[in-house]
C-alpha cells in the first residue's frame, strides 16, 4: 500500500521521522534497504545485499524535500506491506432469566452489546491499511489523508410483551 499521507509528512519535514535534521556531519546514519543499482536500460538491478553505506543522517529528509518523496518519483520509501488481522465486529447477548421477568409485563428481555472495528494488528504505519482513497473505484492501495474506519459500540434492549 502506498502511505501518500506520510510521504507528504516527510516532504514538508513535518513527521516525526525528519525531526533529526542535523548538519553535523558526525550525525551518521545506515538507512535500512538493499543495495542495487539501474542497469543501462533502466531495470533496477539488487542481489538482496542489506545495505551498509553510511551517510549523515540530515541528508534522509533532504533527499524526500529537493524534488523527491511525495511530489517527485522517490515514493518507494513509502510502499508499505498493509497485511492486518481485525476483529471486525463481535456481538454478545444477554437473555434475562424467566424468574426475574416473571412479576413483569414482559415474556422476553434480551440486552445485546455490539461492537465493530475493536482491534486491529499491523506493521502498517499509515491509519487504516484498509483505507482507500479512490472509494469504490478500481484503484486499490492508496492512501493519502484519508480516514480510518470507525470504531463503535451498540447496546440494544429487545422486549417482548
Amino acid at each position: 500500500m502506498w502511505d501518500g499521507t506520510r510521504g507528504a509528512l516527510y516532504y514538508f519535514g513535518t513527521s516525526a521521522g525528519t525531526a533529526d535534521r542535523t548538519s553535523d556531519l558526525d550525525s551518521i546514519h545506515t538507512f535500512s534497504g538493499v543495495k542495487g543499482h539501474f542497469d543501462s536500460t533502466g531495470v533496477l538491478v539488487t542481489n538482496g545485499q542489506n545495505n551498509d553505506i553510511k551517510v549523515p543522517y540530515g541528508q534522509g529528509w533532504l533527499a524526500f524535500n529537493n524534488g523527491n518523496g511525495f511530489y517527485g518519483s522517490n515514493t518507494e520509501d513509502f510502499i508499505e506491506d498493509a497485511g492486518w488481522i481485525r476483529l471486525r465486529e463481535i456481538s454478545l447477548s444477554y437473555q434475562l432469566p424467566k424468574s426475574i421477568i416473571e412479576s413483569t409485563p414482559f415474556s422476553d428481555v434480551i440486552v445485546t452489546f455490539t461492537g465493530r472495528n475493536l482491534w486491529l494488528s499491523t506493521d502498517y504505519k499509515g491509519v487504516d491499511p484498509e483505507t482507500n482513497l479512490m472509494g469504490s473505484y478500481n484503484a486499490q492501495g492508496l492512501d493519502y489523508f484519508n480516514m480510518p474506519g470507525t470504531r463503535t459500540y451498540n447496546i440494544s434492549l429487545n422486549v417482548k410483551f
